[in-house]
């Protein structure tokens, strides 16, 4: 039976190439007789025309307009992957101009007939016919055409990638491939082999019509190109025809779409000049109105349809022995509005063409209901779900490479061991290990669980990439990993927090009740709303925002990262990963880093420049550089050197004595320092004083106050400020010296320097204090202040209505009259005196100006009761 099958199969195959030859064969003929008259009527114009005069341009000219006539028409050869059975089984009608050309020349010479009067060259005469010529231009415009065409068809696809090519060369080119699938089995990279293998199979077995189910994403488009590059290995006699519906604007053009396809594809193997006219005469059947004999005329079930036109394919087909693998893609994602009528009554009628296989790659959840695939389909394949294990290997691979992308450019911070998504673990005990292990949810299997489809982990793999050659060294590559995964799978999520960070960042204490409260209530509602919430809620809390964590957080506080976006300050990762870039007015912490390596080495110049610049700019230099930096206390005291030369270049006698860069270098001290530790910072304090007391007495007090901040535990710091005081007496001598060392900018200067003098004893050894009474004299108003500043008392504010008014809080301040005693005994008067005659404007110093006059006008009345 089945040898009389393939008998009657060759014996329809025979006549039908019959068929084709004699079509080749008509077409040859009435060029034969076509050609001759034409050739003759434009010879006679020709030899008339005065360019032909000059010998041998005439022949010339005609070999130039013949070969440009030929190259304009061997544009519609579109013959590509061409056979020599092919060609001989089904020769194309353009055959028919050469062979033409070739009988008449061959029947001019044999006849010896003078159809063409010699060019009229002077005393030559031209011999050569015009049919040779043109002949002559006609072979060589077709081989040259055909030769490119070849050589284009073997040209491989951009998307492929040389065998030799590096894993993660390939593994870059895919994540950066964008929308375009995979090509090859050696880009498959989720196990699709066996899905691929079985759709294969059906094909093989003739089966007319497979359906690939799966959602947006999964790869049904790189599941179909492996199959097609399996089918081409197998049987390279199959033709694939890929049809993408996207171009679709009604859906009365889905299925002249598909034939336009179909006969491109056919153009790349044979003449198609006879089905070219398929697509139009579709249109214009679904265009008629649907009533009465048009109706019955054009209608898509009538027998000279387009539809029934396909029966020609598949006679070219036969004649080829060739089948056809047809691919319809992207349905689901046309309007819903879209009928499935036209596209589903098209492929029925395929699937009456022996010599035809669709596959139709759709989303069950997104299709029209109208659209019958299973009944349709003789089998269905369901897209398989994405090995976890595949997943997480494509991740781990890619987060070596970003590990070890920059480790030569970026200085690596010590996150203290922190390990939020268990890289570590994988390197150690292998990926399948680690993800079987049921003591615990994992964070790698909650990133695989919201990376459910190729499209998401190429989304989120290729935001990653390119986020982090913008970021790398300056955010944590493990919260940089989470987000941009939360960004592509729930991106509602990242939107909440987003809007909510600054107050997702606060603890406990510093929110109040209420606003807690419907914070947590939104914050449910937004989770609930989530299809995968638990892979969601367990990245949110690796990324330790104090509001977002649950109560059993995977990792504590201790772990986290120093470049964490849980930190609120003044730099704010949350911000750089959601911008992915750095704005031009922030400080790069590899920048920082960068000094904190030098100074390490010794040279502390650029960072004490960026700690003393950041104080006046407020960026992020010093709290960067407290983050990052572990300083010993001799570090700490080196680099407060520099920082005070370049405050004293900068300010001179005017350095803040509260100068936010002293403040934070004296707080890096503020740890249980050993004997020998406390001895070298009252050692450091003795040598600043002895170099720059006698350049700024407010620095002076400054440097009280370091110290003072630097030891908490040594109370009220007397024996330091006597350091200082000590250094004063031997350096300002003079009344002058004393005003040039002091500022009006700071007038509690002399306050911080005495602060500890509390008896007379300790006052007679002072000369800084009968050194004011005298420097009075000279510029008494700068005095005065600092006067006013070392004796005030500030009393409880009081509350007085004004008006009728709300209560209005008046502040007081009086003279420390004992403290005076102490200081200025003797000069008690000449003190009160100097302080009366305050002429400044601050508030302060007027209230205690008015005390001042008070107290004479006492002491006025006093001698004159007395008397």
């Amino acid at each position: 039976m089945k040898s009389r099958a393939n008998a009657s199969g060759h014996s329809g195959r025979g006549r039908l190439i019959l068929s084709r030859y004699c079509t080749v064969l008509r077409a040859t003929a009435v060029a034969t007789i076509v050609l001759p008259v034409a050739l003759h009527l434009l010879w006679r114009l020709w030899v008339t025309l005065p360019l032909q005069r000059t010998f041998p341009l005439g022949q010339i000219w005609i070999l130039i307009a013949a070969f440009l006539v030929c190259h304009f028409l061997a544009k519609l050869i579109r013959q590509q992957n061409y056979r020599l059975c092919d060609i001989r089984r089904y020769p194309p009608i353009w055959i028919s101009a050469p062979t033409a050309f070739m009988i008449v020349y061959i029947v001019e010479h044999t006849l010896s007939l003078e159809l063409y009067p010699p060019l009229d060259c002077g005393s030559l005469q031209s011999t050569i016919s015009p049919t040779i010529l043109i002949l002559c231009a006609t072979i060589i415009v077709i081989l040259n055409r055909c030769r490119k065409l070849r050589s284009q068809s073997k040209k491989p696809a951009s998307g492929n990638n040389p065998e030799n090519q590096h894993e993660s060369t390939r593994q870059k080119h895919w994540i950066n491939s964008g929308e375009r699938p995979i090509e090859t089995a050696r880009d498959d990279r989720f196990s699709r082999t066996q899905v691929t293998d079985r759709i294969v199979g059906h094909i093989t077995k003739n089966e007319r019509s497979i359906a690939l189910i799966g959602p947006m994403g999964c790869g049904k488009s790189s599941i179909l190109n492996l199959v097609f590059e399996c089918i081409a290995k197998r049987d390279p006699s199959i033709l694939v025809v890929k049809c993408d519906l996207w171009r679709a604007r009604t859906p009365e053009e889905i299925p002249q779409i598909i034939i336009s396809a179909i006969v491109n594809a056919l153009d790349t193997v044979c003449d198609t000049i006879g089905l070219r006219d398929l697509p139009h005469t579709y249109r214009r059947l679904v265009a008629a109105e649907p009533s009465g004999t048009l109706h019955r005329i054009f209608s898509i079930e009538n027998q000279t349809t387009s539809l029934h036109k396909l029966d020609r394919v598949d006679e070219i087909l036969e004649i080829l022995d060739r089948r056809i693998v047809l691919a319809v893609e992207d349905f689901e994602r046309l309007p819903r509005t879209f009928s499935a009528t036209h596209l589903s009554r098209f492929l029925w009628a395929i699937r009456e063409i022996p010599r035809f296989s669709t596959i139709i790659a759709v989303d069950r959840q997104r299709v029209s209901k109208d659209f019958d695939f299973a009944k349709l389909c003789d089998s269905i394949e369901m897209v398989p779900e994405m090995p976890t294990d595949d997943t997480a290997r494509t991740l781990i691979g890619r987060y070596e490479y970003w590990s070890a992308r920059y480790k030569n450019h970026d200085l690596q911070i010590n996150t203290g061991g922190c390990d939020k998504l268990d890289f570590d673990l994988i390197r150690k005990h292998g990926i399948r290990t680690y993800l079987l292990n049921p003591a615990h949810n994992n964070p790698i299997s909650m990133i695989t669980t919201l990376l459910a489809n190729p499209r998401f982990v190429k989304q989120a793999l290729h935001r990653i990439d390119q986020d982090w050659k913008q970021l790398h060294g300056e955010v944590d590559l493990n919260d940089l990993i989470i987000l941009t995964v939360l960004r592509c799978c729930a991106p509602k999520t990242v939107q909440f927090v987003k809007t909510n960070i600054r107050i997702a960042r606060l603890t406990s204490d510093r929110l109040e009740v209420g606003l807690l409260e419907g914070f947590r209530q939104e914050w449910k509602q937004v989770l609930s709303k989530e299809p995968e919430q638990e892979a969601v809620c367990y990245l949110v809390d690796l990324l330790g925002i104090a509001q977002l964590r649950a109560e059993t957080a995977p990792y504590p506080d201790a772990d986290a990262s120093p470049q964490g976006v849980h930190l609120s300050d003044t730099t704010d990762y949350f911000a750089r990963i959601i911008s992915g870039t750095i704005s031009a007015h922030e400080i790069r912490d590899q920048r920082v880093l960068r000094d904190i390596e030098s100074s390490i080495s010794g040279n502390h110049g650029r960072l004490a420049e960026g700690l003393v610049n950041s104080s006046v700019s407020n960026d992020s230099y010093i709290s960067t550089w407290v983050r990052f930096s572990k300083p010993t206390v001799n570090e700490v005291l080196e680099i407060s050197n520099v920082v005070i030369e370049v405050l004293l270049a900068r300010d001179s006698s005017e350095v803040d004595p509260n100068e936010p860069v002293l403040v934070v270098l004296s707080n890096r001290l503020r740890t249980e320092q050993s004997t020998h530790e406390k001895a070298r910072i009252e050692s450091w304090l003795r040598t600043q004083a002895t170099q720059n007391v006698s350049k700024s007495l407010s620095l002076a007090s400054g440097l009280v106050l370091f110290c003072i901040r630097a030891q908490p535990q040594n109370e009220g710091g007397k024996r330091l400020a006597q350091i200082v005081l000590d250094q004063i007496s031997a350096q300002i001598v003079t009344p002058q010296q004393l005003l040039n060392t002091l500022s009006e900018k700071y007038p509690d200067t002399v306050r911080v320097l005495l602060h500890n003098v509390r008896t007379e004893a300790e006052a007679e050894n002072t000369a800084l204090i009968s050194l004011l009474l005298e420097a009075a004299e000279l510029s008494e108003q700068e005095i005065i202040a600092q006067l006013i500043h070392l004796l005030v008392d500030d009393l409880p504010p009081t509350l007085t209505q004004v008006d009728g008014e709300y209560p209005v809080a008046v502040e007081h301040s009086s003279i420390n009259f004992d403290r005076l005693h102490v200081l200025f005994k003797g000069h008690e008067s000449d003190v009160v005196g100097l302080i009366s005659r305050y002429s400044g404007s601050d508030e302060r110093c007027l209230r205690v100006k008015k005390v001042a006059q008070e107290r004479l006008a006492s002491q006025d009345r006093s001698i004159v009761d007395s008397s």
